[in-house]
C-alpha cells in the first residue's frame, strides 16, 4: 500500500505470527509486530471443598465399610493437571481409624471436580463416633474459596442411622454475568445413611431472590436428580444474567 503524502510503502504480510512494515526511503527497513493475541490469564484458580457424603461407618453393610467422600472443585483455568493440598484433623486418626490419605489430590487436565474417599477401617471405631476434618492448605498456586473445610463423621461400628437422604446444596460459582465467561453453578450432594446407592435420588428445591426464574436467567425446573451410585449432581447451571445485580437464593 502506498502513502502518496510521504512516499512510504507499507507492506503488511499476515503470516500467522507477525506483520511487517517497509519504508521506501533510503532502502527498506522492517519492523516486526507480535501477534494480536490477548495476554494469558495468570490469575490463580479458586479451589473449594465440601463433604459430598459426610456420613460413614466401619460397620457398613455388615461386610464392607461405608465410605465418606469429599469433593473438590476449581474455578478458573482447568486445561492442565493441578494438585491441591489439604490437612487432616478430627478425632479419627489417619491410617489408623481410616485408610491412609496422602494430603493431596490431583485434578486431571480438563476436570473441574475431583473426589477423595474416606474409608473407615472396620473394627477401629469401637467407642464414640469420630470425625475426619479436612481443610485446604494455602499454596501460591491457588486461592482457597468460601468452602475451605468440612467434616466426615464416622458412626462407631454400627449401621448408619435413619432411612432418609441427607441433602445439601452449595454455590460452587457464586457470581455470573450475561457476558460470560461462565454461568453460575450449584452442586447438590446426598449423604445416604444406610440406604442403598443403587438408585437415583430426586431433590426438590425452591428459588427466591431479586432475579426472576425464566426472565433474568434460564428457567430452572425446581428439581435435580443425583444419578444412581453417585453422591452428588456435579453441576446445575442457572445461566444467571445478573445484568441488574440480581441474586439467586
Amino acid at each position: 500500500m502506498a502513502d502518496q503524502g510521504s512516499g512510504n510503502i507499507y507492506k503488511f504480510t499476515p503470516d500467522g505470527a507477525r506483520s511487517t512494515f517497509a519504508s521506501g526511503l533510503n532502502g527498506p527497513t522492517f519492523i516486526a509486530f507480535a501477534p494480536n493475541t490477548a495476554p494469558a490469564d495468570t490469575t490463580p484458580p479458586t479451589v473449594q471443598v465440601v463433604a459430598s457424603d459426610y456420613l460413614a461407618s466401619g460397620y457398613g453393610d455388615g461386610t464392607n465399610a461405608d465410605t465418606g467422600e469429599f469433593v473438590f472443585w476449581r474455578n478458573g483455568d482447568a486445561n492442565t493437571e493441578f494438585t491441591v493440598y489439604y490437612a487432616l484433623s478430627g478425632t479419627a486418626s489417619n491410617g489408623v481409624d481410616y485408610e491412609a490419605l496422602s494430603g493431596s489430590v490431583t485434578f486431571p487436565a480438563g476436570a473441574t471436580y475431583t473426589t477423595l474417599k474416606v474409608t473407615p477401617i472396620r473394627g477401629r471405631t469401637t467407642g464414640d463416633d469420630e470425625t475426619v476434618v479436612l481443610a485446604l492448605r494455602p499454596d501460591a498456586a491457588y486461592t482457597a474459596g468460601r468452602y475451605q473445610t468440612d467434616t466426615v463423621r464416622f458412626y462407631s461400628d454400627r449401621a448408619l442411622p435413619g432411612g432418609s437422604w441427607h441433602a445439601r446444596v452449595f454455590a460452587t460459582k457464586e457470581t455470573a454475568s450475561e457476558d460470560g465467561p461462565a454461568p453460575g453453578e450449584l452442586i447438590f450432594t446426598r449423604a445416604h445413611g444406610f440406604r442403598s446407592m443403587s438408585f437415583s435420588a430426586t431433590l426438590n428445591y425452591t428459588i427466591s431472590g431479586t432475579a426472576n426464574n425464566g426472565v433474568d436467567y434460564e428457567t430452572l425446573s425446581g428439581s435435580v436428580t443425583i444419578p444412581a451410585t453417585q453422591n452428588r449432581n456435579d453441576v446445575l447451571h442457572p445461566g444467571l444474567s445478573q445484568r441488574h445485580g440480581h441474586r439467586l437464593h
